[in-house]
């Protein structure tokens, strides 16, 4: 039977007569409301850190914890130096120092082995069952040049160390600043991966580290997170700016009145500000790349809404002549369409929760959070604020303005040449449709951000130095005891993985204990490079951890744990770890392996993830190979994303189409609203494919929000059409007084929510980009559907037939 329209406008009518009727009361409790909200404004803070993707209890954030259990923070900061040559007395006393002062200033900097650097290394030398680590830098550093060319030639002896801590043409280094397991409990305002990144930025800065001749960088995530919290801050106030700006000035052109622009206006701030300011009171946090969605969702969406109401108000105005009763008649004939609408948007993002990435959640329940605070502050204070007033007995209102006529006259010429416009769209979407089979998923930082970002360019140009990376990710290979270790048939093994692992094309470089043990058996065999090799025997392989240990040797405990304390053959290499694990009844113990990578693409990772996996097992059968460390972050993230985007889509369609059937009491019905609706996802889909643009954290929300958005003025279309079909009988009637009613309200909303997504064009982020235009082809498409599509059918199957 569906809706009755007539009363439900009855009943909205009602709320209208008594919100003009105790204006004052209303505006009260608003104006408590938005002081209480824009006292949390004060306390919001945000978050950046990949961890925030996942859910507490995500296997991912579990694995990740056990392995900083056995090995500490596999987070770090790394510095590429870059001079004619690292050996000379300058570059080499800049590395010291800058080693020393990180120690000194840096929080949560790791108690065992805190730099590794061409001054602070494990250098071994030693022979015939001899040995002693030292630095191969003094003390006192060398000036002389024939003693740094012998540290020189010492150094590039080592095959662990070349094109690793230096580089194979001496005029790269890299010093890494190994970190603590950050804790739990932090000052939202200041993480401690934001205290260690400004700490090394305020270092860096100074005079002994900005010598001439010598460049230093510095990369790893709490500096890579910490510019992004400040590039995007920036970055989104100007979009905002923006995005405000092209609203009103558009405001300005359609409405041509100083209340029809000045009360949006304060509304449209008002109303998106407030969900964030109670965010600020309940602690939520802030996604920091996702924030921008959010507000400018509420910007166009506030406008569309303000242009409906004042529209109404306009033609009530002219039928009486009388600003309170004008008032009322918009909320009697606005109310309603504008509530499903935003009920319908508001499902369409909060299809988003079905997904596993938390940032995906929260911009599906903010989104939602403020379309239902633009439609409350819209319906309220609009026609309150154009309540207030007397009309100029001489002034001339129309009912409907030149514009109107105009797109009336669209609509009847559609109708009419509606058989050429269905050829044009199909073609069009066939050849559209045909860029899906190029969409791809990808996370990468270069991708979502660009080269355009100074901080992502300088991270990339580190990449792709000799010795710099940016990604990595660790694997730790489970065995049942320490005495598996010290097996030569499974070292041996383990060397043969890690050769595999070199050879894909994402790898850089890896490290492992192999590299140790290599070299410990070169050094007692009085560097004989034939010896730079896995031992063939267990005793042997135990009698070079025991003279490692002795030596007082740190490095090992990094890469490899084990549960007991002591071994049988008496030595604890793990006497000083970080966190090793606690006495128990485990034996077992673990070897990690660290794989660098200069380039990230996630297809091509979790190719490599699985071809990894199965050679470990190839190995050894029944071992469960974890992968950790951001590369197998964002690997994770591509899959959810893909996962949860699926999820969504077909939450958010399904929804909205059974809302449809229920208001309007006929799955015909509901079935038609939805249509031109899917039709602008194949346009979306197409164009990310032909162009190129991945599904990343932005354009992953684009086909949910595009259906929340355009199935609004769907809604707008069918309702009123309906209203003018109980009213007539006739259905080309009830097209043509539909069109000009409204036409001119769904055009200018969506010609103001394109415009507002085009100032996303003009950033330099690449992400905002590609969402910018994905979202003005979506619109558009969606537009010309409902412009032309929809009447067709709704006629064409005599829809509101009983």
């Amino acid at each position: 039977m569906g809706i009755n329209i007539s009363k439900i406008n009855k009943g909205f009518k009602k709320f209208g007569e008594k919100l003009i009727k105790k204006r004052f009361i209303f505006l009260g409790i608003i104006t408590l409301l938005t002081m209480i909200a824009f006292f949390g404004l004060g306390k919001m803070s945000m978050d950046v850190s990949p961890d925030s993707w996942f859910d507490k209890k995500d296997p991912f954030l579990q694995q990740k914890e056990k392995f900083e259990e056995r090995f500490g923070n596999n987070e770090y900061v790394a510095f590429l130096i870059e001079s004619k040559d690292v050996f000379n007395y300058e570059t080499l006393k800049v590395i010291r120092n800058l080693g020393d002062v990180l120690v000194e200033k840096v929080p949560y900097v790791s108690s065992q082995n805190p730099v590794i650097s061409l001054t602070e290394f494990e250098y071994i030398q030693g022979s015939n069952d001899k040995m002693e680590i030292i630095d191969i830098v003094p003390s006192v550093i060398p000036k002389k040049s024939e003693k740094l060319e012998m540290i020189r030639k010492k150094v590039l002896s080592k095959k662990n160390l070349v094109n690793k801590i230096v580089s194979d043409d001496s005029k790269q280094t890299w010093l890494i600043l190994k970190l603590k397991p950050f804790p739990d409990d932090f000052d939202i305002r200041n993480p401690p991966s934001a205290m260690v990144a400004k700490e090394i930025k305020n270092i860096l800065k100074m005079p002994e580290f900005n010598k001439k001749g010598i460049k230093i960088r510095a990369t790893g995530a709490p500096i890579l997170e910490l510019e992004e919290t400040e590039f995007l801050g920036k970055e989104m106030g100007q979009r905002i700016i923006l995005a405000l700006i092209a609203s009103i000035i558009l405001l300005m052109i359609t409405l041509r009145s100083f209340r029809g622009v000045i009360i949006p206006s304060a509304t449209m701030i008002l109303s998106i500000l407030i969900p964030f300011g109670f965010m600020g009171l309940l602690g939520i946090k802030i996604q920091m790349m996702s924030v921008t969605l959010p507000l400018y969702l509420g910007i166009g969406v506030s406008v569309g809404y303000s242009i409906h109401i004042f529209n109404t108000f306009k033609r009530g105005l002219a039928i009486t002549r009388d600003r309170k009763k004008a008032a009322i008649y918009a909320i009697e004939h606005t109310g309603w369409p504008l509530l499903f609408t935003a009920l319908t948007t508001i499902v369409a993002f909060l299809s988003m929760i079905f997904t596993n990435v938390m940032t995906i959640r929260w911009i599906g329940y903010t989104c939602g959070a403020v379309i239902s605070t633009v439609y409350i502050y819209t319906l309220i204070l609009l026609p309150i604020f154009l309540s207030f007033g007397k009309v100029k007995k001489n002034k001339n209102i129309k009912e409907f303005s030149k514009l109107d006529i105009f797109f009336m006259n669209v609509g009847e010429w559609g109708q009419k040449n509606i058989t050429k416009i269905l050829f044009v769209m199909t073609i069009f979407l066939g050849i559209i449709g045909f860029g899906i089979t190029k969409l791809n998923v990808d996370v990468d930082m270069m991708k979502t951000m660009g080269l355009k970002v100074p901080y992502v360019k300088e991270a990339y140009e580190t990449g792709n130095s000799k010795i710099g990376t940016i990604y990595s990710y660790d694997i730790t290979l489970p065995f049942k005891d320490f005495d598996s270790l010290k097996n030569p048939k499974n070292m041996k093994n383990m060397e043969k993985i890690i050769k595999y692992i070199n050879k894909q094309p994402l790898t850089k470089r890896t490290t492992s204990f192999i590299d140790i043990l290599k070299e410990l058996n070169q050094v007692v065999n009085d560097g004989n490079k034939e010896y730079y090799k896995i031992p063939d025997s267990k005793e042997t392989i135990s009698q070079l951890m025991f003279l490692y240990d002795t030596s007082g040797g740190d490095e090992a405990r990094s890469w490899i744990n084990y549960a007991e304390e002591v071994d049988d053959l008496g030595f604890d290499i793990f006497e000083k770890g970080v966190k090793t694990l606690e006495k128990s009844d485990d034996k077992s113990s673990y070897f990690r392996i660290q794989v660098e990578m200069s380039d990230f693409k996630s297809k091509e990772f979790m190719n490599e993830y699985d071809l990894i996996t199965k050679k470990v097992r190839e190995y050894f059968p029944d071992m469960k190979p974890e992968f950790t460390g951001g590369a197998t972050q964002f690997a994770k993230m591509s899959q959810y994303l893909v996962k949860g985007q699926l999820i969504s889509l077909f939450v958010a369609i399904g929804v909205i189409a059974v809302l449809l059937m229920i208001v309007f009491g006929s799955i015909k019905v509901g079935l038609i609203g939805m249509i031109p609706n899917v039709l602008p996802l194949v346009v979306i889909g197409g164009v990310m494919g032909y162009f190129d643009f991945p599904l990343d954290f932005m354009t992953v929300t684009i086909m949910p929000m595009i259906i929340g958005i355009s199935v609004d003025d769907t809604i707008h279309f069918i309702n009123q059409m309906k209203f003018n079909y109980e009213k007539t009988g006739e259905y080309d009637i009830a097209i043509k007084n539909t069109f000009l009613d409204i036409g001119k309200a769904i055009t200018l909303t969506t010609v103001i929510l394109i415009f507002t997504y085009g100032m996303f064009i003009s950033s330099p982020v690449k992400m905002y980009v590609n969402l910018g235009i994905t979202v003005i082809c979506g619109l558009s498409f969606a537009l010309f559907t409902d412009y032309f599509l929809t009447p067709f059918m709704i006629k064409k199957f005599k829809a509101f037939d009983k």
